[in-house]
């Protein structure tokens, strides 16, 4: 990878960090620390990025190209770049609940737990908002799931 493009990819994944929901309470330089943390993975087509009952302890952000998640040979959702999946079991690691393939060539941003760990190690002040975030995140959640009266 060139210069050029690993800076244009630090730039693309400081964008995208804040819709995560558990980053969108960090400000730029925190987003800018976990950046660094990242992984970048290049996957071919039809590559499988994560399988369903494996365990998994990683944080996905799509830079590029298009994976989806497939439960049963179907496939349930898309994921495109600014899209993330992954992010519980950045903080709980448990099996996955489905396969996620790569339906084109992509890029991904990849963090660890225990790249997260270094973070929270670096910049005490991630985790409260990490957590505000991720309550936010899953009030949301909740609340569009729930029914209307």
């Amino acid at each position: 990878m060139s210069d050029s493009s690993s800076t244009q990819i630090a730039a693309e994944v400081t964008t995208y960090l804040p819709r995560v929901g558990m980053f969108s309470q960090c400000n730029t330089s925190e987003l800018r620390v976990i950046a660094r943390h990242l992984e970048i993975r290049e996957v071919a087509t039809d590559a499988v990025v994560v399988a369903d009952g494996e365990e998994g302890d990683e944080l996905f952000l799509v830079l590029s190209g298009r994976v989806e998640a497939r439960r049963g040979g179907q496939a349930r959702l898309s994921f495109g770049p600014g899209d993330h999946f992954g992010e519980l079991s950045v903080l709980d690691p448990a099996p996955r609940s489905a396969d996620v393939v790569a339906t084109e060539p992509s890029v991904l941003g990849v963090l660890s737990r225990s790249k997260l760990g270094l973070v929270f190690t670096g910049i005490p002040s991630v985790a409260p908002k990490m957590l505000s975030g991720l309550a936010r995140s899953l009030r949301e959640l909740i609340q569009a799931d729930a029914p209307v009266e």
